[in-house]
């Protein structure tokens, strides 16, 4: 590849500067560009894209990006040597793939991380679908994290397109609804929701709900093997009732643990959308049911003080991995959320990830004094028996006190039990 092109878009004659490789795909390759006295990635396709993929790709660059989430196509360009590609910002250096934490290379700081990066993935694709869009072809591949803030990058965007729409392009295998890999549907809504359940699954539990004790069938896992366990007949690894899957004890044994430790109500979810609905896709959880689940685990999660192990609060007074004695948490309830209070944790009410009330951090010279830095533009007044109401506005720190009153801006009052 020649580092300097002539390019034409709409018309236009203009250089783009091509420089390295940094990305190779079954799709494409990615290069790094310099455009306008700015850089970008290049994605440059293998084969040339059909005119009805080129136009929802045109279509996709002039539409405004749902979510900071996404890394979002910004112009699509056509070579002089007749190569069609386009370009789009390039991934912040702080990201790390997805498939990189799944491969074990690269971990969370934290399983609080995780989840909020699980949050902010459900709520930027929760985004995408108000707009009437569709991810299509959602993997592993097009996702990374920020390890430290849960904060989340997805690329690959060039596969969005309106639900039901004909592309050449249906997903990755591993990642399709059954109905989609039969060719009874296109890539739709509903195979969207299914498909992050997959994603959300990985993330978790470090594997596939469809690949348990049946993979021992297939010296290798190819194409048809695929079609069998993830269309034909396929089985969920912790199916209630049919436990002819499940995860292989000294294989498996990540998967197992992890499933192990996994709230109630997040495994119930999970079975609802790899049994109830893997062929009645109306019964996927979505979106915003995946946000409820999530915020719930996120807000209930609590960590030990003596080995740092992180569990779910269920009034337990030992900690499940050392064995140390659970002190009694403070609880913020307000609304219909109950949030046990921890060092680092955000703190989201009605699922509104956009505007969180604040951020819970601990005293420097006492770490377990919490309190909550209000990040919001409301002023907050807090109420203690006997002590007078005191006003925290945007960056001031509350100090939390048990049977604290608090109210949150012209929101109801939250209380610290």
């Amino acid at each position: 590849m020649v580092n300097e092109e002539s390019i034409q878009y709409f018309g236009k004659n203009q250089k783009l500067y091509i420089d390295r490789e940094i990305g190779n795909g079954a799709q494409g390759t990615v290069f790094l560009a310099h455009f306008n006295q700015h850089q970008f990635a290049l994605k440059l396709y293998k084969k040339t894209p059909s005119l009805t993929f080129v136009s929802n790709l045109i279509n996709t660059t002039a539409t405004v990006s749902p979510s900071d989430v996404f890394i979002w196509p910004k112009q699509v360009v056509n070579l002089s040597d007749g190569n069609v590609g386009y370009l789009m910002p390039l991934i912040p250096a702080n990201y790390t793939p997805i498939i990189a934490i799944l491969n074990g290379k690269r971990h969370f700081s934290n399983f609080q991380t995780m989840l909020m990066w699980c949050i902010n993935v459900i709520h930027a694709m929760k985004k995408l679908h108000q707009k009437g869009l569709c991810f299509r072809d959602l993997n592993e591949g097009g996702f990374f994290a920020d390890i430290f803030t849960g904060d989340a990058r997805i690329c690959d965007c060039d596969n969005i397109a309106p639900h039901n729409v004909k592309l050449e392009i249906l997903g990755k295998m591993k990642y399709m609804a059954p109905e989609v890999i039969l060719k009874k549907k296109m890539p739709n809504l509903y195979s969207d929701y299914y498909s992050l359940a997959i994603l959300l699954f990985q993330v978790l539990t470090n594997g596939h709900p469809m690949m348990g004790a049946r993979i021992a069938n297939y010296e290798i896992i190819d194409e048809r093997g695929e079609y069998v366990l993830f269309a034909v007949e396929p089985v969920f690894v912790y199916h209630k009732t049919n436990t002819i899957n499940r995860p292989i004890p000294g294989y498996h044994d990540v998967v197992i643990e992890r499933w192990r430790l996994l709230p109630k109500h997040v495994q119930e979810a999970f079975h609802q959308v790899f049994v109830d609905g893997i062929y009645d896709d109306k019964k996927r959880l979505s979106d915003q049911d995946w946000l409820s689940v999530f915020i719930q685990f996120y807000n209930d999660l609590l960590q030990c003080d003596e080995c740092g192990f992180e569990f779910t609060r269920a009034n337990i007074p030992h900690c499940p991995k050392c064995g140390a004695c659970i002190p009694k948490r403070l609880i913020l309830s307000i609304k219909s959320s109950r949030v046990v209070l921890e060092k680092g944790k955000m703190v989201i009410v009605d699922c509104d990830v956009d505007r969180p009330l604040g951020f819970v951090i601990a005293n420097k010279i006492d770490p377990s004094i919490l309190g909550m830095r209000n990040t919001s533009n409301e002023i907050w007044k807090s109420q203690v028996e006997n002590v007078k109401a005191k006003d925290y506005s945007h960056g001031q720190v509350l100090p939390f006190q048990k049977y604290m009153k608090i109210q949150f801006g012209n929101q109801e009052y939250g209380k610290i039990e």
